[in-house]
């Protein structure tokens, strides 16, 4: 079914995503802001 298919690309464009992303702990907001700059 498309739906099932759209529904795979989605969810696996998003894993993409959050992979090209550094994982950061949450640290605060002004510590944060200078390491998502760097």
């Amino acid at each position: 079914p498309s739906d099932e298919q759209r529904r795979r690309r989605q969810q696996q464009q998003q894993q993409q995503q959050q992979q090209q992303q550094p994982q950061q702990p949450q640290v605060p907001s002004s510590e944060g802001g200078q390491l998502r700059h760097n």
